[in-house]
């Protein structure tokens, strides 16, 4: 019950409600991956959704004529049949098996994101991409659980087989300015609804007049989530051992 109402009231991550405290982040998540499925995803492609969660972006996917896989740990709270459902550690991929991988905010709760991240580049085929959004300041949301917040300079020291195509951040300063203070203020849970409803209206006022824009930003030092799109290039040095 609590998760229908709290979905009635913020909305979903494709599609956030002015309640949410979160809505300025999700809706430049959401152009970003947009962004990325136009440019570099092709009908055909083999498309892996890694740590799919309820795959909030599917929709978006729809349309394109593609073989799109889910995969999710064994314990996700929202399993689903249509899963790959693992365990930790190695992936139940063969390798170069993808044109394309995605991770959405999922880095932060690997154990090992170093692990991974050359899990997935070895998954991935050579000269392919993958879409990767991780954490960068956030609060602690244990789901499952929450290890690390990444830097940029972690990027390349992570997937050490790949190029930084492009690298973007999901918020602006001042939006991130703004979205801190709503996070405090839903915590204390007064009059919180107005508040943030006033805000988000605000900015989407002014994304419709082009005079701020909610879209992937240059870097700042507050940004909430680094948005990093990679290409596969040196397969040469990637673990090819199945038996880890």
């Amino acid at each position: 019950m609590k998760e229908k109402i709290n979905k009635f009231i913020l909305g979903t991550r494709i599609k956030p409600w002015f309640f949410d405290c979160s809505r300025m982040h999700f809706i430049s998540l959401k152009k970003y991956v947009l962004y990325f499925t136009e440019k570099y995803i092709k009908d055909n492609d083999k498309v892996l959704d890694f740590w799919c969660w309820n795959w909030p972006y599917k929709n978006i996917y729809k349309n394109k004529k593609i073989d799109y896989v889910w995969i999710d740990i064994w314990n996700s709270p929202e399993f689903n049949k249509n899963y790959i459902v693992y365990k930790w550690w190695k992936t139940p991929f063969k390798n170069e098996e993808f044109n394309i991988v995605v991770s959405t905010q999922v880095f932060e709760h690997l154990k090992d994101p170093f692990f991974y991240a050359n899990e997935l580049e070895r998954i991935t085929k050579k000269n392919w991409y993958l879409l990767i959004t991780i954490a960068h300041i956030w609060e602690y949301h244990p789901y499952p659980n929450h290890y690390f917040n990444i830097m940029k300079c972690s990027i390349p020291e992570m997937f050490k087989n790949c190029e930084i195509i492009d690298v973007k951040w999901d918020t602006s300063e001042i939006q991130n300015i703004f979205m801190f203070f709503m996070k405090y203020i839903w915590k204390i849970r007064v009059i919180w609804p107005i508040i943030i409803m006033i805000i988000n209206f605000y900015f989407e006022f002014l994304n419709k007049i082009w005079l701020h824009k909610i879209w992937p930003q240059e870097y700042n030092k507050m940004t909430w989530n680094i948005l990093i799109i990679l290409k596969k290039n040196n397969a040469k040095n990637i673990n090819n051992n199945n038996n880890i």
